[in-house]
């Protein structure tokens, strides 16, 4: 049996309802960062694009890199998200495999 990594990228709308006296108080909260990615839930199933197939060649395993984790956070990540983050890896709601798959699909360079 072979090992291979199969790349796929996940987009999917995120939406959030805000209480607000108009748009300008909504990107006001955006831009202050009362509102960011980590409070947004999906909107639908979302689409996936299927990419590369790569084979692993013997003991080969796939290690994650700084660049691929300051990919998949983003810029408009904001520090207490990433410690959410750490806190759910650590607290074994979301498992080190499931995190290092996740980051694996949003990578596009190598």
């Amino acid at each position: 049996m072979k090992k291979f990594i199969v790349r796929a990228v996940m987009q999917t709308d995120l939406v959030i309802e805000v209480d607000a006296k108009s748009e300008g108080e909504v990107q006001e909260m955006i831009d202050d960062g009362r509102i960011d990615g980590g409070d947004m839930v999906e909107d639908g199933m979302g689409s996936w694009t299927w990419g590369e197939i790569s084979e692993l060649k013997g003991d080969q395993v796939m290690k994650i890199t700084l660049d691929m984790v300051e990919n998949w956070v983003g810029s408009d990540e904001k520090l207490s998200g990433i410690f959410e983050l750490i806190m759910d890896v650590a607290n074994g709601d979301w498992k080190p495999e499931t995190l290092k798959n996740d980051i694996l699909s949003t990578w596009e360079g190598e």
